[in-house]
């Protein structure tokens, strides 16, 4: 029964590891259905494994990036530049925040202890209104 139950646990967790999750929109992973998996169980799953589920799209919408604009997988060695040009800023009612996770969906340590940046961090805007993030 042991071995049948860590067979089962196994199974389960490549199920759930091959499940998508989103879908690919200029290298962001974007998904509109997170709060609406019904009996999806290996996409309810593969949620849970990264965080505590998530809500309908009309209430909030993650995106995803694990790759670079070149297709590399990000690096905490590599410096990056994310850059919103005039109109490309979320289009959103309400807040929207960029925050940074490890591989094991921890918030990734920082010198300034900074966690989020977003809507509200007093961010300073180019003269042609692009938006310019060090990460």
């Amino acid at each position: 029964m042991r071995k049948a139950l860590e067979d089962g646990v196994t199974a389960g967790q490549r199920q759930m590891q091959a499940t998508t999750r989103g879908k690919d929109v200029s290298g962001w992973e974007i998904t509109l259905d997170m709060g609406r998996s019904g009996t999806n169980y290996p996409y309810r799953a593969a949620w849970t494994f990264y965080g505590l589920g998530g809500n309908r799209a009309e209430d909030a919408v993650y995106l995803f990036a694990s790759k670079d604009g070149d297709g590399a997988a990000l690096n905490a060695a590599t410096k990056y530049i994310l850059n919103f040009s005039n109109g490309e800023i979320p289009p959103v009612n309400a807040f929207w925040s960029l925050t940074m996770y490890d591989a094991d969906s921890h918030l990734v340590p920082n010198a300034i202890n900074r966690y989020a940046l977003g809507d509200r961090s007093g961010m300073k805007f180019g003269d042609d209104g692009s938006l310019t993030t060090y990460i």
